[in-house]
């Protein structure tokens, strides 16, 4: 059950996302404002949300909808042994050495939370799996080595393609998207990563948008401020 709760709310997300024309979809954690076409630079993604609805003739869609040109994200699907297993690839060899402790350990940790290896007694039908060869040696998104030349023909789509953006920025795409596309499913750690953004990230892949900002969050999140560092300082700001 907890599976279909978190990729339910992928249909809410304002979606966390790549900002990058290979892949056609939009704003993501930590993104810097976005251009307009016009070469002048929105104040805010929600001005430039706003103006995009002027424009686009999107009529009141979700901006995965809108970045998406297709229904948006879905729930990852059960297998034939009625599991929910989420494939992943490293986008080349360096990706992989990079940064492959740090998200595997996330992955880790959220089977944890979710209350262990999936099956009865966690209640979840969760896991990760890296795509592998018939040597059992990983295989990579990207064929050859120049970046992102192509996509390797013997990975379908479906699969999480995560990459070592050093200097760049930290994304990752809500839910499963299938629209015949390459790259549409993606994880994108930076420098400076930490555990807790690798689990944020990953959080999105499993189809949670970013639930405190939800409107009804209140109704379900009490949020204790009082023990966050320089709490007394920020307060007495706004006093």
């Amino acid at each position: 059950m907890i599976v279909f709760y978190f990729l339910q709310l992928a249909a809410l997300a304002a979606a966390a996302a790549i900002n990058d024309p290979l892949l056609n979809f939009g704003p993501f954690c930590g993104t810097p404002s976005p251009v307009y076409n016009n070469g002048t630079k929105a104040t805010s993604w929600v001005e430039y949300f706003k103006e995009l609805e002027k424009t686009s003739g999107q009529d009141g869609q979700g901006a995965t909808d809108a970045w998406n040109a297709n229904p948006g994200p879905i729930p990852w699907p059960r297998n034939s042994e009625n599991k929910v297993v989420i494939p992943y690839c490293f986008t080349q060899e360096w990706d992989r050495k990079n940064i492959r402790h740090i998200t595997e350990s996330g992955m880790d940790k959220w089977i944890e939370y979710l209350g262990g290896t999936a099956g009865k007694d966690s209640g979840h039908a969760i896991s990760f799996k890296e795509r592998l060869d018939s040597e059992g040696k990983p295989m990579y998104c990207a064929p050859v080595k120049k970046y992102r030349d192509g996509w390797n023909a013997g990975i379908p789509y479906d699969t999480v393609a995560i990459e070592f953006m050093d200097g760049g920025g930290w994304g990752g795409s809500v839910g499963l998207t299938q629209n015949g596309k390459p790259w549409q499913n993606l994880v994108r750690l930076s420098d400076g990563f930490t555990l807790g953004g690798v689990l944020h990230e990953l959080g999105h892949v499993l189809g949670q948008a970013h639930e405190h900002n939800r409107e009804d969050r209140d109704t379900y999140v009490k949020v204790q401020y009082k023990p966050l560092a320089d709490w007394e300082d920020a307060s007495s700001i706004h006093m």
